[in-house]
């Protein structure tokens, strides 16, 4: 396992990886009844694979450089850290308190 300070880069990781997955479950849920919403889409049944493939697109050097690695362990440990509304609002010094685990 790799324990990682979180900082400002790292927390904007996290959020825009959980906001990408509230954006296919979303719409995951409203192309059940409306199969043809969003028109050049991947099946939206998929949001996990979706999700990895934008993970695996961000640029790997971004996303080596806070320490982390575009493999599916990784993603999961993005998708499940509870990020706290004070984390939000923290200074990148006072982020070190909290730690990342995957």
């Amino acid at each position: 396992m790799t324990e990682l300070k979180l900082n400002v880069k790292l927390l904007s990781l996290i959020i825009l990886i959980q906001t990408a997955m509230d954006l296919y479950l979303c719409e995951s849920s409203l192309q059940q009844d409306e199969p043809n919403l969003f028109t050049n889409k991947p099946d939206p049944f998929f949001w996990s694979d979706r999700l990895l493939t934008y993970f695996i697109g961000i640029d790997a050097n971004v996303v080596e450089s806070i320490g982390l690695r575009q493999n599916q362990e990784c993603l999961d440990a993005l998708v499940k850290f509870k990020v706290h509304p004070e984390m939000k609002r923290a200074l990148d010094d006072e982020l070190e308190k909290y730690t990342f685990t995957y």
